[in-house]
C-alpha cells in the first residue's frame, strides 16, 4: 500500500510546545530557496525542482516579473504551495538604509483593507502594500494570476494550501495569505482543512491589529528566524541591531558609516537614529509594528549564535558581510538539518561572452572578440555538449566536451589540430583550444581561447579566475 504523502504544516502548533517545528518545514524552505534560482535564467527553477523536490510539480510561474516580485505554485500531492521569492540585496549601510526607506518602506503605513474586521485599525507598511499589489498582478503564459489559477484548480476541490517564502518573500507571504483568504471567502469558497503559512527570516511590516488577526486566522503558521539575523528584527527592534553580535562579531560601535546628512557616525548611532525616526512615524499613525506568531509558532534558529568567517577587512564590510551570511537562505536550510540548494542552470541556452582580457601574450589575437556559445545538458543523465558557434559574425562550429568537474559545467575543445579561421573576412587566426565554464550555483560564465600553434596568446573574459584556468590547462 502506498504511503500517503504528508502535507506542509499538516498539524497546528502544539499547545505543549509552542516553538515546535512544522511538518514539512524543510520542503517549504527548499521551495523558498529554489525561487531564487529564477535569477539563473529560463528553466533554472524547473531543473532545480526536478533535482531537489521531484515530487513537486511546477504548475504556475509568471511570464514576467513585476517590480522584482516573483513567485511559483507547485502541486505536491493534495496540496498547492505558493512560494514567493525574496529580494537579492548586496548588503551595505547605504543599501540597508535605502531598503528600509524604499523597497521595505516601513516609514509609511496604509490601512489593511482585505478584512471584514477593522477592529484596532489593521495597517501594513506602504512597501509591503506595493509588493503585494505587484505579486497579485503577476500572470502566467495563459494570462492567469495566482488567484485565477488556484480558483480554477484548487478551490473547487478544496485542495490544501500552503504559502512560504524567505526574507522579503516571507514578508509578502505573511500579507499574501490573509489577502488570499479574504478573496476566497468573498467569492463564496470555504477554507481548506489545512491552510499553512511558513516564513523564514521575515521582516515585520504590520501592526498589532493585523498580527492579531493573522494569528487568529492562521493556526497552522510558523515564523522561523535566526536569532542574530538583522532582517527579522527590522522595524520591531532596530536599535537592538547594534548589539546583535555581542563579543563575537564586529561591534557596531566600531563601525563608521555616513548618515543621510553626510556626517560620519557609528553604525550603532545610525541604528539609534533610525529607530527614533521610525518611532515618531509610528506615533503619528498610532500604529506600532508587531510580530506575528506572538504566542505560538515562532521557531528560533542558530541558538549557539554561530559567526561565519568573512574575507573583508574593512569594518563596515565585515559587519554587513556577516549580516549577509546570517541571512543566507542556505544557512537557514542548514539550521533545519538540510543540505544547501545549488541552483541548476537551464538545460539549453545560447549567449555571448566577450574575451576582453589578455591572459597570456603581449598582444590580443583579435579585437573585438565576441563569442557566441551554446550548450545542451541533460541533468538527469549528466551528459551534453557545448559549442562555440560564432566568433564575432563568423561561423565557427567547434564542439566543446564536458570535463566532469563537480559544481561546474566546464567544457573544452578536443581539436586534433589547431584550426585556422578568417574572421570578418579581415584577419586570420589560429585556434588551438577553447574553454567554457559555467558555475552551477550562480550561472556565472567565463571563457577563454588559446591562439596560435605555440599557444603564446590566451584571451579570456574579464571575470575569469586563475583557479578556473588551472582546471583547464
Amino acid at each position: 500500500m502506498k504511503e500517503e504523502m504528508s502535507l506542509i504544516g499538516q498539524e497546528a502548533v502544539s499547545a505543549k510546545n509552542v516553538n515546535s517545528r512544522a511538518i514539512g518545514d524543510v520542503i517549504a524552505m527548499q521551495l523558498a530557496s529554489i525561487t531564487y534560482c529564477s535569477l539563473n535564467g529560463e528553466g533554472a527553477v524547473e531543473n532545480s525542482l526536478k533535482r531537489y523536490l521531484p515530487d513537486c510539480e511546477l504548475v504556475w510561474k509568471p511570464e514576467r516579473i513585476i517590480e522584482g516580485n516573483y513567485a511559483i505554485i507547485v502541486k505536491r500531492g493534495a496540496q498547492y504551495i505558493v512560494a514567493i521569492r525574496g529580494s537579492i540585496l548586496q548588503l551595505s549601510w547605504a543599501s540597508y538604509d535605502n531598503w528600509l526607506h524604499e523597497d521595505f518602506n516601513v516609514f509609511e503605513q496604509v490601512p489593511w483593507t482585505f478584512t471584514n474586521d477593522t477592529t484596532g485599525n489593521p495597517m501594513i507598511s506602504k512597501g509591503s502594500k506595493i509588493g503585494l499589489d505587484s505579486l497579485i498582478a503577476l500572470t502566467d503564459a495563459n494570462g492567469f494570476t495566482i488567484f485565477d489559477f488556484l480558483k480554477l484548480h484548487a478551490f473547487p476541490s478544496n485542495k490544501f494550501l500552503a504559502v512560504t517564502g524567505h526574507s522579503l518573500g516571507a514578508n509578502l507571504a505573511t500579507v499574501f495569505a490573509p489577502w488570499l483568504r479574504y478573496q476566497m471567502l468573498e467569492e463564496g469558497f470555504s477554507m481548506p482543512g489545512i491552510f499553512s503559512v511558513l516564513t523564514f527570516a521575515a521582516p515585520t511590516s504590520w501592526n498589532k491589529a493585523f498580527a492579531d488577526q493573522f494569528d487568529q486566522n492562521f493556526t497552522n503558521s510558523w515564523r522561523y528566524f535566526n536569532v542574530i539575523d538583522v532582517v527579522p528584527y527590522s522595524a520591531t527592534n532596530i536599535a537592538g541591531l547594534a548589539k546583535l553580535f555581542p563579543g563575537k562579531g564586529m561591534p557596531a560601535e566600531k563601525v563608521e558609516v555616513i548618515d543621510v546628512l553626510g556626517y560620519k557616525v557609528t553604525l550603532a548611532q545610525a541604528f539609534e537614529d533610525i529607530a527614533k525616526k521610525l518611532k515618531e512615524k509610528e506615533n503619528s499613525y498610532n500604529s506600532y509594528y508587531t510580530l506575528v506568531n506572538q504566542g505560538r509558532g515562532s521557531v528560533p534558529l542558530n541558538m549557539k549564535e554561530h559567526i561565519f568567517p568573512v574575507s573583508s577587512t574593512d569594518p563596515e564590510h565585515m559587519w554587513f558581510d556577516q549580516i549577509g551570511e546570517q541571512h543566507a537562505h542556505n544557512h537557514y536550510l542548514s539550521w533545519l538539518g538540510a543540505p544547501p540548494i545549488t541552483c541548476l542552470i537551464p538545460s539549453t541556452e545560447k549567449f555571448d561572452l566577450t574575451l576582453d582580457t589578455l591572459i597570456k601574450g603581449s598582444e590580443r589575437a583579435i579585437w573585438p572578440a565576441i563569442c557566441n556559445f551554446s550548450y545542451n545538458w541533460d541533468f538527469e543523465r549528466g551528459t551534453g555538449l557545448a559549442s562555440l558557434d560564432f566568433l564575432n559574425d563568423t561561423a565557427i562550429g567547434i564542439s566543446l566536451h564536458p570535463l566532469g568537474i563537480e559544481g561546474y559545467l566546464d567544457f573544452m575543445s578536443d581539436l586534433e589540430e589547431p584550426v585556422k579561421i578568417t574572421i570578418d573576412d579581415l584577419i586570420t587566426v589560429t585556434i588551438k583550444e577553447i574553454g567554457l565554464s559555467i558555475e552551477l550555483g550562480t550561472n556565472k560564465r567565463s571563457a577563454f581561447i588559446v591562439f596560435n600553434v605555440n599557444a603564446d596568446v590566451i584571451q579570456g573574459t574579464s571575470n575569469i579566475l586563475p583557479t578556473t584556468m588551472t582546471r583547464f590547462l
